[in-house]
This record gives C-alpha cells, sequence and structure tokens, in this order.
C-alpha cells in the first residue's frame, strides 16, 4: 500500500537511559503490525484480513485525547507507554477500530465478526459476539470519539485494501476468529517490544535453530544406538518398527497414528517421523504434547542430551520462569511458541485453542503448519 506523508501522532513513548524521550510514530506502529499480522495470517489463508486488522486496530490512539495523555504521562513523568491497564481505561480507546470496520462492512456480519472481534478485543481478552460487544460498540462516548477521531487519520489507512480481495469463504469462523486474534496480539507485542526494549527484542532471536539440524543430529544418534546394540530379537523389532516409520516420513500432512508396545523406541522413533515430515512438507515446528509433568520432564531430558540444550523450548507449569536461567530466551519463546522444537502439556496445548486470555492465545497462530504429536492419546 502507498503511504503518504505520516502525521505526528504517537503509538509510544520511551524515556531512554540519558533522559531522552524517543517517539514511536502511530502510522509506523499499524503498518509495521498490518505487515507482520498478515505475515502470520497467510499462513491459513487470512492474510488479507490479518493486514486489515493489523492496519486498523490501535484506530483510536488518533484521539487528541489519547495524544495528550501519552505526551504527560510518558513525555514529561518518565514513564513508558503502551497504555494498557490502568491508563487504557482513563483514555478509552478500544471501540472505535471496531466502528469504524462495522461502518466499512454493513453488508458483510461475517466479515465485521471476523475483523472487528481480534480488533475489539486485543487488550482485554476474546469476547463472544453477542450482547457484550454490542454494548461496548455502541456506547455514545465511542460513537462521539469516532467522529472527533476520523479527520486525523490518514485516508489511505482509512480505506485499507480493495474490499473484493476478501471474498474467501472460510467454514470455521471461530477458529478463524481465534486465529487472528492469536496473530494481531503476537505481531502487535512484537513490534512494540522492538521498539520499547530493543535488547529484549534482538534476545529472542538471538539464537538460530535449523530442523534440518535437529534431524541430522537425531538421525546420528539412532544410529549409533543400533552400532552399539546387541543383536537381540527385541533391538530388531526396534530397528524394524524405526525404518518403517522413517519410510513414511513424505506422505502428506494428515492424521497418524503410531502403536508401539512400551520399550520399542516410540519417543524417539515419533520424533524422528516428526522432523522428516516437517522438513519433506515444508513445515514449521514440531509440538510434541504429552499427558503428565512426570513424563514431559523426562522426554525433555532426553531431547536436550541428544539435540542441545537449546533445541528444545520446554512449557509447562513445572518451569520456574522466575529461576535466572528461565528469565531469558526461553521465557520469550514460551509467550509465542515461535521455536522449531516444543515439547509441552497438553494442558498448555489446549488451552491455546479454547482460552479467551491474551497471553494463552498468542502462541495460538504457531500452531499452524506444525506437526503435533500426542504422545500417549
Amino acid at each position: 500500500m502507498k503511504r503518504n506523508k505520516q502525521s505526528i501522532f504517537i503509538g509510544h513513548i520511551l524515556r531512554k537511559d540519558d533522559g531522552n524521550f524517543v517517539e514511536h510514530l502511530l502510522d509506523d506502529h499499524l503498518y509495521s503490525v498490518a505487515e507482520l499480522t498478515e505475515k502470520f495470517c497467510e499462513k491459513f489463508g487470512a492474510g488479507t484480513f490479518g493486514y486489515l486488522i493489523g492496519l486498523w486496530h490501535d484506530l483510536g490512539k488518533f484521539k487528541l485525547e489519547f495524544q495528550e495523555r501519552i505526551r504527560i504521562r510518558s513525555g514529561h513523568i518518565g514513564e513508558e507507554a503502551h497504555l494498557e491497564g490502568k491508563t487504557a481505561k482513563s483514555v478509552k480507546h478500544s471501540a472505535s477500530r471496531a466502528i469504524h470496520c462495522f461502518n466499512k462492512f454493513k453488508q458483510s456480519d461475517i466479515i465485521k465478526k471476523l475483523i472487528c472481534l481480534p480488533m475489539l478485543c486485543h487488550h482485554s481478552g476474546l469476547k463472544n459476539f453477542g450482547i457484550d460487544v454490542d454494548i461496548q460498540l455502541n456506547e455514545e462516548r465511542e460513537i462521539l470519539a469516532l467522529s472527533e477521531t476520523t479527520p486525523h487519520i490518514p485516508q489511505e489507512i482509512l480505506d485499507g485494501i480493495d474490499l473484493k480481495q476478501l471474498g474467501k469463504s472460510f467454514k470455521d469462523h471461530s477458529l478463524l476468529i481465534r486465529m487472528l486474534f492469536s496473530a494481531l496480539i503476537d505481531a502487535d507485542r512484537l513490534d512494540t517490544e522492538r521498539f520499547m526494549d530493543p535488547a529484549k527484542f534482538k534476545e529472542r532471536y538471538s539464537k538460530t535453530i535449523i530442523l534440518q539440524d535437529l534431524n541430522i543430529k537425531l538421525d546420528k544418534h539412532l544410529k549409533n544406538i543400533q552400532k552399539q546394540a546387541d543383536t537381540t530379537k527385541v533391538n530388531s523389532i526396534r530397528k524394524r518398527i524405526l525404518e518403517e516409520v522413517q519410510s513414511k516420513t513424505n506422505l502428506k500432512p494428515g492424521f497418524y497414528t503410531l502403536t508401539v508396545p512400551t520399550g520399542g523406541g516410540k519417543t524417539l522413533t515419533s520424533l524422528s517421523f516428526a522432523l522428516k515430515h516437517c522438513i519433506t512438507n515444508k513445515m514449521d515446528r514440531v509440538i510434541y504434547g504429552v499427558p503428565y509433568l512426570s513424563i514431559i520432564e523426562q522426554t525433555t531430558d532426553v531431547f536436550k542430551k541428544i539435540l542441545g540444550e537449546d533445541s528444545v523450548l520446554e512449557h509447562h507449569s513445572g518451569i520456574d520462569i522466575s529461576k535466572e536461567k528461565e528469565n531469558s530466551i526461553n521465557r520469550l519463546l514460551t509467550e509465542n511458541w515461535d521455536h522449531p522444537l516444543i515439547v509441552t502439556t497438553n494442558v498448555q496445548l489446549f488451552e491455546s485453542l479454547f482460552s479467551s486470555k491474551t497471553t494463552k492465545v498468542r502462541k495460538l497462530h504457531n500452531i499452524i503448519n506444525s506437526v503435533i504429536i500426542l504422545d500417549e492419546a
């Protein structure tokens, strides 16, 4: 989209260590979030929806009231500003973007829901599209605020994109809304973090783990096991199971079961299939879900010894993220699961699918295009 001259409206303000203030222009934030949300949503065929949601998610910040307050609280008092929580209640800007969406798509209830709901709820958490949302959208204060805000919003942002590009149909609107919601949350948080805490943002991407490397390490380990193993009937069966499973890795993505008795090497065999299947089908990551904490700790230890400590992202309630070691890169990556190999509990996995909390749903869009293993399913 062609961008005209930038406005002087601010999205965030950061006070640096030297006492100087840096402004994050609202235009820059909206376009950056739009492009990132679009990228996330392209994986499930909703890139255009993602772009609009990202572009319009903070239209309410064009309010003069908001602009005045963000300058007072951040530019002169020295507080960082991404207005949420208590501050966001003082300057309400949540419904303005949703009202604009409603006005833009009067003839399509489905499109209004798909685009409006993620924007409306990206700070507070996902709500049911019903009476609560209707009340919020019809508040006189918000209607008035929209009329006061619109003249300050660049026309190319209000226009968005060609509405004909939204013609694609989707069967499961509830899941799609969750995916759009997740993509917006992650994109908004990442762009804000990039401005407000560059060191943290840099640390998030400080280590590059490649699926192909993990696959090579695992293959080497499995071959060493076979070389050192005694020639027994059980070991012969284990070898045949591994070879049979590995021969199926070029199958198309779908639902597959692996039924192997205890002692048959199921854990490493299933991981081998997942890594190879992921690489063959150009997928993003492997998510290994287990039902019990006792199993997850054992499984994670095995994977880390073979693949390396940093190669496995462990995410479950038993992890103490308050520890110094877990307070940096591991904590950052558990926020959105942007990692090639994740070992987690079924609770964490399914909470992402059904929770309304932003912290739980943020990682949901990264489940798309992944190989998911459900151990002991």
